[in-house]
């Protein structure tokens, strides 16, 4: 009966030297850094490599860019200008739904929830990816706010991206979440 105990400890042991070495090793997804915001608990909080006032003011600076891109687009479903808002969506999302396809999203969203009203920006999360995840390194924001439409207020979520070789965000995803789909 020792034997067998002694045996369980040193597999226990082994299973917990794995899991340290799994967390301690570089991830194959490269090295990220993270500022979130969120506008709900007035506070920031931070997962930084290096946690110094000039990662602050990147992520403040691509929160300010990429919040600029996501209230023009609101701004253009407001007045229900959806071809205007092509331009505003990052190759990839046509990767999985063409121009067509995403004008009738926008329109059938419109009927269902009501065109855009007012919004306000919730929270924000921005994340760098130093080196290549999926063929892509480059800054991701997170963006959610909660919109006033026409017939039901909504949580809408976009994730902007912007390559290290782009210039600007561009809309990689936009989420709805709204009770006009509970009934």
């Amino acid at each position: 009966m020792k034997h067998k105990q002694s045996i369980l400890l040193i597999v226990l042991v082994i299973v917990a030297v794995i899991l340290l070495l799994l967390l301690f090793t570089k991830s194959d997804q490269g090295s990220i850094i993270t500022q979130m915001y969120d506008n709900n608990n007035d506070k920031a909080s931070e997962e930084t490599a290096a946690d110094t006032a000039e990662n602050k003011d990147v992520f403040t600076t691509e929160k300010n860019e990429a919040l600029s891109v996501a209230e023009k687009y609101l701004s253009e479903l407001q007045k229900q200008n959806y071809e205007g808002v092509m331009g505003l969506y990052h190759n990839r999302w046509f990767e999985n739904m063409s121009k067509l396809e995403t004008v009738d999203f926008l329109k059938n969203m419109d009927d269902k929830v009501g065109s855009v009203g007012t919004y306000v920006l919730d929270s924000w999360e921005s994340k760098r990816y130093a080196e290549e995840v999926g063929g892509r390194s480059g800054f991701y924001a997170t963006l959610i706010f909660t919109t006033k439409r026409s017939k039901f207020d909504a949580k809408e979520t976009m994730i902007l991206f912007r390559g290290d070789d782009e210039k600007e965000y561009l809309i990689l995803s936009h989420n709805i979440d709204s009770k006009a789909f509970e009934q």
